[in-house]
């Protein structure tokens, strides 16, 4: 295999943004640059519109979203593939950085209160219905978990609000506010809520409270991925951002120099805050 000090490709959706204010990929570029500098190579942001001439001298791509993977599934093909987050990797057969599935498990296992309890699972979808692979697994972990327990899951979704060159928090938040006047609309709260990202969780929390529904103590919320929000006690379930950069770099380093890479996704963490009880309590 390469041993030889090369270029590892990035791929991200808007690189301009990118560099400007994306809270969650930033910090995770620049643990990938560290750990890839550490080992003599040096890593270059590529986006959907790289013209393919300009990349084919990369040595491996790490990537983030199948909307991104998609245009390059021939190279990719040829090259080592580290994803973060699973989405077309399950075609193209990359090492996997982020187990999503748990992240929704985590989140069941820490709000759960007993059979016959009802809860919500809450998610952002495209314009075409439906909702991206990451999300997608977060809400089957979450349901899976609940339901085996004996309890039940209402699946509510929103359109994001995509806009160019804003943030994931200007896509979500829209998602959460729809989410949370469904939910005061229904004449029976839920147990609790999960919302695949902490903007949706930071909107719904904002519903209930300003409406007199007491969460944590009538209604619990959890959300994902540990995002700067409006209420800084929204209770979350993620892996560290720039775990999640040094782990992919150090898969990527693994392909380049053997060609298979068979280390686990990383395993989420919970974060208790004021949108969830302990355990037992009510």
């Amino acid at each position: 295999m390469n041993r030889e000090p090369g270029t590892i490709g990035f791929l991200i959706e808007e690189t301009e943004h990118f560099l400007r204010s994306d809270v969650f990929c930033a910090p995770i570029a620049l643990a990938i640059e560290s750990r890839l500098s550490e080992a003599g190579h040096r890593m270059r942001l590529i986006n959907p519109v790289t013209p393919l001439d300009d990349i084919e001298s990369l040595q491996g791509i790490i990537y983030m979203q199948a909307k991104s993977s998609s245009l390059y599934q021939e190279l990719i093909r040829k090259l080592p593939v580290v994803a973060l987050l699973p989405d077309t990797s399950e075609v193209l057969a990359a090492s996997i950085v982020v187990d999503d599935d748990a992240c929704g498990r985590i989140a069941a296992e820490k709000m759960r209160s007993g059979p016959g309890m009802k809860y919500v699972a809450a998610s952002g979808e495209e314009e075409n219905g439906t909702i991206p692979v990451p999300y997608r697994r977060r809400v089957e972990g979450f349901t899976e978990t609940i339901r085996t327990a004996g309890g039940a899951v209402q699946l509510l979704t929103a359109p994001f609000h995509h806009v160019a060159g804003t943030s994931g928090a200007t896509a979500s938040r829209p998602v959460g506010d729809k989410i949370g006047l469904i939910l005061l609309s229904q004449s029976e709260r839920p147990a609790g809520v999960f919302a695949v990202n902490d903007y949706i969780a930071d909107e719904i929390v904002q519903w209930f409270r300003s409406s007199n529904v007491s969460v944590p103590q009538e209604v619990q919320v959890i959300g994902c991925d540990n995002l700067p929000t409006r209420n800084s006690d929204i209770s979350t379930v993620h892996v560290s951002k720039s775990a999640i950069g040094r782990a992919a770099a150090e898969r990527m380093l693994v392909l380049l120099e053997n060609g298979d890479d068979r280390s686990l996704p990383l395993t989420p963490a919970f974060i208790a805050r004021g949108t969830t009880r302990e355990p037992g309590s009510r």
